[in-house]
Formats: C-alpha cells, structure tokens, sequence
C-alpha cells in the first residue's frame, strides 16, 4: 500500500525512502488535494495530501487481483507519519553519465515544430552539447549551421533539453541528424557536420523520405510476394490476400505507394528522374484524394490516414526541390542551401 505524506513534510523531509527534494507526479491523475508521484531519485511511488487533508479519496491499484480477475484498489489512504520526519531533505541532482569512451553525448532526438529537441541526460551534457555546436560554428561561420541552446528549467529536472534551430540548414538535414543519433542514442561533432553537409538531391532525397516513412511502414516483403505472379499459394498467402480484400481501401491504398516505390526506384535506376518525379506527382494527387482522405478500417489501421499526411508532406517538399532548383547534366537536382 501506498504511504501518504502531507505536502509540509514533503518539503521539509524529501522522499519517504530517500529524502530526495524531487518527485513528479507520473501518472497524471489528481484531484481533491491528492497527488501520486515518484521519486526522480529512487523512483518509489507515494502519495501527497494537501496540508490539512487527512485522508486520499482517490483510489490506488495494489496490483492484485479478486477472484473475479478484477483489479484490487487500496480505498482509502489515510495519512501517516513521514518515515523521515525530522531530516531535512537532499537536493535532486541527475547523474551526469556520459558514453564510456568519452566521446559525444546521450540524448534521445525529437523533432517538435521547427525545433529538434534533445533530450539529455544531465544539465552539465547539455551544456557540453551547446559547447560542441557553438565550436563547429566559430570555425566555420561561412556555412549555414544548425544554432542551438540548453532549455533546463529547475522545476522539470528530468526533462533537460537542447533545442536545435534548423531553420538556415533544412529539415531533412535535422531530420538526418536525429537518425544518426538515433542509430546508437549519441550525439557527435562528426554527426552534427555530417548531417548538416548533406547535399540533396531527387534520389538522396528519395531514398531518405522512404527508408523512413514508407520502409517501415509497408510490410514490403508480404506485398513484394503477392506481385511477383505466378507462384505457388500457400493457405497463409490466401488468408492474407482475402484480408487485403476486406479492408480494400486501406490495404490496396498502401499496395498504390509500394507500387510508387517500385517504379520510383526502377526509373531512378536507370537514371531518369524526370519520369521519377512523375511517378511521385501522380501519387501524390492520388493520396490527397477524396478515396485517402475517407480512409475506413480495422482499429490496428486507425493511423493510417496520419501516415498519408506525413508521406504527402514528405514528398511535397521532394517535389518543391526537384522543381525550383536548377538541374545538374546527370540530371540530378542539387538543393541550394
């Protein structure tokens, strides 16, 4: 059962374990004075009643269960005594934990509006990040770079952030640089310029948008099988085919964009963009179409018309670059930064 403490001895003696100063309420539920939180610290739940309340109205699972299957609630908590009453409470610092070769830093990318946010382990990490952007930028001003700054605020100590403005070096290059870090959750001076001295152009630009929208998004090898007739049907193959049909829209919707991906990849394969380029236009008139946008399915299916709106974003801004940046003789098209 959960201990409930009163907010005056909260601030007084810190956690009920470990007298740690920080606790946040995970869970988001509250109300009538009750907060359940967590230790930053030692990660022990409890409870806070407001100075004054005497007993939590709002029920807590036990993680048993009744003869019934149904969950057991611990109703009511009433307050108690704080375990630690009379010492005072240690400030939160979060470990500084760094890769154990010392190079880069841990941090977990997140793109939210035009910003790719960093979450980072400590206050002193986020700082050495800053530091490593900041470095790359004095050395080479000339370039168009990504700027950045720590986002710590005392009262959120676990969610530290470095905000990372993209706007002088393009999204698909943030977006590049969040996969890189992505790859082994670890930032670098070398992926940071990597990322930012990538030169677009139709193909790159193609094959990043699929590798991360469509390739993990279609179950390419299933629909690769059904296109390649005649072969020899399995009772598993025919239970898949006839689910396609059931959900028609939907599923022959994502067999349009796998075929776009097919024919994308052959055209720029034997290198004609242009015809590549078409290929995509017309998908894209199909996918902002009234069939796409009145999408219906199954529930496993409900993010289907989310994932259309990205991939039609996506290749939007494909499109934009192939058709207002000069071509080169290869018929490439380099995207002017």
């Amino acid at each position: 059962m959960k201990i409930a403490v009163s907010n005056r001895d909260f601030k007084e003696s810190g956690c009920v374990n470990c007298g740690c100063d920080f606790a946040y309420n995970h869970s988001g539920a509250s109300g009538g004075g009750v907060v359940p939180v967590k230790c930053g610290e030692c990660d022990i739940e409890f409870v806070i009643l407001a100075d004054g309340l005497n007993v939590s109205r709002m029920g807590f699972g036990t993680g048993k269960k009744d003869a019934e299957g149904k969950d057991i609630f611990a109703y009511p908590i009433l307050l108690q005594a704080h375990p630690r009453k009379g010492i005072p409470s240690h400030e939160f610092v979060r470990p500084d934990i760094r890769p154990e070769n010392g190079i880069g830093e841990f941090c977990k990318p997140r793109i939210v509006g035009y910003d790719l946010a960093c979450f980072v382990k400590s206050k002193e990490a986020g700082a050495r990040i800053v530091n490593m952007f900041d470095t790359i930028n004095a050395a080479e001003e000339n370039k168009n770079n990504f700027s950045c700054w720590l986002d710590y605020r005392p009262n959120e100590p676990l969610w530290i952030q470095v905000k990372i403005d993209y706007n002088s070096v393009g999204e698909h290059n943030a977006s590049a640089l969040a996969q890189l870090i992505g790859q082994d959750g670890i930032i670098t001076v070398e992926k940071i310029v990597q990322a930012r001295d990538i030169v677009w152009n139709f193909e790159n630009m193609w094959n990043f948008i699929t590798s991360n929208k469509i390739g993990s998004s279609v179950d390419l090898g299933f629909m690769q099988k059904l296109v390649k007739f005649p072969y020899e049907v399995t009772d598993e193959d025919r239970k898949g085919m006839e689910y396609v049909l059931k959900t028609n829209n939907n599923q022959l919707a994502m067999f349009e964009i796998y075929g776009m991906y097919l024919q994308v990849q052959k055209e720029l394969a034997g290198h004609n963009v242009d015809r590549a380029a078409e290929v995509v236009e017309h998908t894209m008139a199909s996918i902002d179409s009234k069939l796409y946008k009145n999408i219906q399915g199954p529930r496993e299916y409900a993010d289907q018309r989310v994932f259309h709106e990205y991939l039609f974003t996506d290749l939007a801004e494909l499109m934009k670059s192939y058709q207002t940046h000069d071509k080169k003789q290869d018929g490439n098209i380099k995207i002017i930064k």
